[in-house]
């Protein structure tokens, strides 16, 4: 069982064996997966940061159903972690 801190998450070296789990997994065993996957679910955004060349506001949206499947293949494929890219994320109407 994982070591816990006080506020009950799992401990920052608990993850950090899982990935090492992972990745001697992949590389040594042959067993690939996406370990660190980057998910882009709009690429709309409320700011106008002179150095971004993805945002506009305006730009698609992916559909919150296929969002939740591709969550949900990642999640049972073994990946360790979702980040949400893109636009800003948090502008998309399913998160």
């Amino acid at each position: 069982m994982a070591d816990r801190n006080p506020s009950g998450s799992i401990t920052e070296g608990a993850n950090s064996l899982r990935f090492a789990e992972r990745l001697f997994s992949a590389r040594v065993l042959h067993r690939y997966r996406p370990l660190l996957v980057n998910i882009e679910t709009t690429l709309r955004c409320n700011l106008a940061c002179t150095f971004c060349d993805k945002a506009s506001p305006h730009g698609p949206q992916m559909d919150t159903e296929r969002a939740c499947r591709l969550i949900d293949d990642l999640a049972g494929a073994g990946t360790c972690s979702v980040c949400f890219d893109g636009g800003e994320p948090l502008l998309h109407p399913g998160i």
